[in-house]
């Protein structure tokens, strides 16, 4: 009975120490990583995500291009994915960071990075990514923005999600890593 016990407590001990063991996409045993449409690199302090996608539309015989782009990201990545130009890369306790590089468009100027403060295209861009993660986003109108902030330079947006300003989440030390890549 006592060996019982104890051999229930030694493979229950080790099923809970398995499964709270936290792999990230980043781990330096997994880098680099890529695909068709992006590549990431580790480094010691920072990850560096390369998207250059090929798929692109069409309209009227008219062809545009994805935006190519290098940025610097914090470690821990999560999980990482994309739907049309916007990339999605998670981070625990629900962080979030949105890159929504769009099509080339040589009309548009680029710019400083600035803060977006409008509401409805901050709550579109979370909605989209919860259809696209295929998860209920509360459209409450009292939704707290302080955890969200949209960042454009014109072309590109960049949304962070309950994230805080900080050494390791650093807002201007990624988006001044910032790229656009041929």
């Amino acid at each position: 009975m006592i060996k019982r016990i104890s051999l229930f407590i030694l493979i229950t001990s080790f099923i809970i120490l398995l499964c709270s063991c936290r792999t990230y996409l980043d781990d330096e045993r997994y880098l680099p990583i890529s695909n068709d449409t992006f590549k990431i690199y580790g480094f010691k302090d920072y990850n560096e995500l390369y998207y250059h996608s090929k798929i692109g539309a069409s309209a009227d015989k008219v062809f545009f291009y994805p935006q190519h782009f290098k940025i610097n990201l914090p470690k821990k990545i999560k999980k990482w994915s994309a739907s049309n130009n916007a990339n999605h890369i998670e981070y625990d306790k629900n962080r979030l960071i949105i890159i929504d590089a769009d099509y080339i468009n040589n009309e548009i100027q680029i710019t400083p990075w600035e803060i977006i403060d409008d509401k409805t295209k901050i709550l579109n861009y979370m909605d989209y990514y919860y259809k696209v993660k295929k998860k209920h986003f509360n459209y409450d109108k009292s939704i707290n923005l302080k955890n969200v902030k949209l960042y454009t330079d014109g072309k590109t947006y960049i949304l962070f999600y309950k994230m805080e300003n900080s050494e390791v989440f650093n807002f201007k030390k990624i988006l001044n890593s910032f790229h656009y890549v041929d």
